[in-house]
């Protein structure tokens, strides 16, 4: 909806929403792409139902809470289960990864350094620090997983 919303609901299994973009780049002038998007929510407890919705997937968006370390620690297995969800041990579904809550300078527990680290052992797309209250980052990660997919899946959308 594009509007915040302090108080939310934990995602309880999977959530489903599309989102419509509006995408240009050098070698598109303007294209408008209907994005499927599952929220698989962060609890570890509903992996079973990860490979599921996995199933094609051109990409995905990792996040984690930057106030809360241990939504940081679960990102190994996170990542175990999308590599493996689709295509095997070799998937090669591009992850973008996204720390929330960045507007929240004074509870950032997790350290800038082991991102990086992470995002580098993993040969991950990238790293963006998003607000969901201020908007920071929220659409600039979407469109860059979007163009990352654009650029090497010609066809695909």
């Amino acid at each position: 909806t594009g509007k915040f919303i302090s108080e939310t609901i934990e995602t309880i299994g999977t959530g489903f929403f599309t989102k419509r973009l509006n995408y240009s780049n050098k070698n598109v002038s303007k294209e408008i792409i209907d994005l499927t998007i599952w929220d698989l929510g962060g609890q570890i407890r509903f992996r079973h139902i990860v490979k599921e919705f996995m199933m094609g997937a051109a990409g995905a968006l990792l996040f984690f809470d930057l106030t809360q370390y241990k939504t940081f620690e679960r990102l190994e297995e996170w990542l175990e289960l999308i590599h493996h969800a689709d295509k095997g041990e070799d998937s090669e579904v591009p992850i973008l990864l996204v720390g929330t809550k960045a507007d929240l300078d004074d509870f950032i527990t997790v350290p800038k350094a082991e991102i990086i680290t992470f995002v580098e052992k993993h040969d991950l797309l990238g790293y963006y620090e998003t607000s969901a209250k201020s908007g920071k980052n929220v659409h600039k990660a979407v469109e860059s997983l979007v163009d990352f997919i654009f650029q090497t899946n010609k066809g695909i959308f």
